[in-house]
């Protein structure tokens, strides 16, 4: 997965999507929170706690690890710590 900058992503990406169609297809409910991050001395690694929370009792935790190659930001690595 490569992280880019949304704003450089030209609108015509998002002319052809449907609201309503994608309300028929997919539930789109839920948060995500991205807390805890630590960057290494050299800023080239970051490492962050990502939740997902899809109701009361229902929601995964992971610790991501993100890595700079070249000016670009890669996920290099995810673990699941927590699920219910």
């Amino acid at each position: 997965m490569v992280f880019k900058n949304l704003s450089n992503t030209k609108i015509e990406t998002f002319k052809n999507f449907n609201e309503e169609e994608a309300k028929k297809q997919y539930y789109l409910g839920g948060s995500l929170h991205i807390e805890n991050l630590f960057y290494s001395p050299s800023k080239k690694l970051i490492v962050f706690k990502a939740t997902y929370n899809c109701g009361k009792l229902c929601g995964q935790s992971y610790i991501c690890i993100l890595k700079q190659k070249l000016n670009v930001w890669y996920l290099d690595k995810v673990k699941v710590v927590a699920i219910s």
